[in-house]
């Protein structure tokens, strides 16, 4: 007779519930974005490198109709990319556009549809004098407001040659956006970009508004710069700017980057009082080996 020892007494094993092993997940942040609104700036931005850009997040392109921008773009633009209004609807006025925005729960999921979530920042670039660059500049960044996300507006006005009703958008668009505190805006004559002349980084001249192309390469490089500004506008409650620029500029010819932001002074791209500006925002591109050059003040 086999006698049998006490049975052990059985161990279940207990698995560890998600919560004990894994950390919460934490948002992913993208670079910023650029969103291109209007015939002007859309023309213009699909002459620039921006348009070559793989990785996520893309340019987003809208105007009044899908079909225009797919043929201004000769249908290179990634589909993902475009968004028109797409509605029976007059945009010769601002006052035509933004309350259809509003109100129009279709545009607004089809622009949520749209890669904009989790964004380190969006960078608007508008013109004010069209109705759907007026009207939908304050619909945009009140959404990206809501959001929780920075917006900074490049805003282009109308030439003094244009009519009279342009100028009345351009001027009602900002107001809507400086009374809501909406984002910071950077304001930029139409006829002083078409004037402009200079030199890229590779020493090749830049004439007219291409130089504008330029700026949103500049800043898109940035990762933080809409973070930057708008917690400076905050900070010292400004919303309105402009651009000093001085694109390619030698270290070798000016001596010092002083120099080079003093002439900057010579080609503002909105006319101003200087004397009445609070902050300035500086963006500086250097080469390599300006780190070790040291130029006379």
């Amino acid at each position: 007779m086999v006698r049998k020892g006490k049975r052990k007494p059985r161990v279940n094993a207990v698995e560890p519930t998600p919560e004990e092993h894994t950390e919460p997940l934490k948002p992913t942040f993208h670079k910023q974005t650029i969103i291109c609104i209007g015939e002007y700036p859309i023309k213009i931005l699909l002459r620039g490198s921006l348009v070559e850009k793989k990785e996520e997040p893309l340019p987003i392109f809208i105007d009044k109709s899908s079909e225009d921008i797919a043929e201004w773009s000769q249908s290179s633009l990634n589909p993902d990319t475009i968004l028109g209004l797409d509605m029976n609807i007059d945009t010769h006025f601002w006052f035509q556009v933004l309350p259809c925005i509003a109100n129009d729960g279709a545009f607004i999921a089809r622009l949520k549809d749209k890669p904009i979530d989790n964004l380190r920042g969006a960078v608007i670039a508008s013109s004010l004098w069209d109705g759907v660059g007026s009207g939908l500049l304050p619909a945009l960044i009140s959404q990206f407001k809501e959001r929780n996300t920075n917006a900074v507006a490049f805003g282009v006005l109308p030439s003094k040659m244009q009519p009279s009703d342009v100028h009345f958008n351009a001027f009602s668009s900002i107001g809507i956006c400086v009374s809501k505190g909406f984002a910071s805006l950077l304001l930029l004559d139409r006829d002083q970009l078409e004037s402009y002349v200079g030199v890229d980084r590779r020493g090749f001249i830049l004439k007219g508004n291409v130089i504008f192309n330029y700026l949103l390469e500049l800043v898109s490089a940035k990762e933080t710069f809409v973070q930057e500004l708008s917690e400076l506008s905050r900070a010292f409650d400004v919303r309105m700017y402009t651009v000093l620029s001085a694109t390619g500029a030698s270290l070798g010819i000016y001596g010092s980057i002083k120099n080079i932001l003093d002439s900057a002074l010579s080609r503002p791209l909105l006319k101003f009082d200087l004397s009445s500006a609070s902050v300035l925002y500086v963006l500086l591109r250097v080469p390599l080996q300006g780190k070790t050059f040291k130029g006379k003040n």
